[in-house]
C-alpha cells in the first residue's frame, strides 16, 4: 500500500480502535435488537445495507475488509432472524457460505481474501439457504462481468487483483431484495425447470 493508501487504511482502522468505539458498536447492535423487540422490523434492511456497504467501501478504498463489518453483519442477521424463528436457517446460510468460500480459498488462495470470506459469511446470516446460494452466484457473476468488461475495454481485467467486496455487496443486496420480494422460490423453480 502506498502512503495515501496507508493513510486511508488507518482512517478505516480508527473505527475499531479503543474501548469507547467498541462499546459504541455494541450499543448500536443492542439498540437494533431493542428496535426489533419493539416491533420496528421495517428497519431491518438499514443495518444490512449500511454494514455491507461500508465493508465494500473499505475494500474498494484500501483493498482490505475489517473483520468488524463481518461480525456486526452476523450479529444483526441473527437478531433479525430471531423474531421469525429463522435462527437455524441463518446459521445454516452462514455455514454454507463459509464452507463454499473456504473451499474455494483452499483450492486457489489468489481467488479471494479472508476478508471477502468473512464479509460474505456475515451477509449470509441475513439470508435463507437458497438465497445464500443465489448470493454467492450473483457475486461471482457480477465480478466476472466487470472483469470481462475491463478486459474488453483495456485488457487489464485479468492482470491485477480484484477487490471483491463491492461485488459481494451487489450480490448480497440483490439476493436480499429478491428474498424480501418473495421471488427466490420462483427463480429457483425457473432455474431447476431448465
Amino acid at each position: 500500500m502506498d502512503t495515501a493508501g496507508e493513510a486511508r487504511g488507518r482512517n478505516w482502522d480508527r473505527l475499531w480502535q479503543g474501548k469507547k468505539r467498541l462499546f459504541l458498536w455494541a450499543a448500536t447492535v443492542a439498540v437494533y435488537g431493542l428496535s426489533l423487540w419493539a416491533g420496528l422490523a421495517f428497519l431491518s434492511p438499514v443495518p444490512f445495507l449500511l454494514l455491507l456497504g461500508l465493508g465494500a467501501l473499505e475494500d474498494w478504498d484500501t483493498g482490505y475488509i475489517s473483520d468488524g463489518w463481518s461480525l456486526l453483519l452476523a450479529m444483526t442477521g441473527l437478531l433479525s432472524a430471531w423474531p421469525h424463528h429463522h435462527v437455524a436457517d441463518s446459521l445454516l446460510s452462514g455455514g454454507l457460505c463459509f464452507f463454499i468460500y473456504a473451499l474455494l480459498y483452499m483450492v486457489s488462495r489468489k481467488s479471494l481474501g479472508t476478508g471477502d470470506i468473512l464479509l460474505s459469511t456475515g451477509a449470509a446470516f441475513w439470508l435463507a439457504p437458497v438465497s445464500c446460494l443465489l448470493f454467492i452466484w450473483l457475486s461471482a457473476v457480477s465480478a466476472a462481468l466487470a472483469l470481462g468488461a475491463a478486459f474488453l475495454a483495456g485488457g487489464q481485467g485479468f492482470r491485477r487483483a480484484v477487490r471483491f467486496g463491492p461485488f459481494i455487496a451487489l450480490g448480497g443486496v440483490a439476493a436480499y431484495g429478491l428474498e424480501k420480494m418473495g421471488l427466490i422460490p420462483v427463480l429457483a423453480a425457473w432455474l431447476l425447470a431448465g
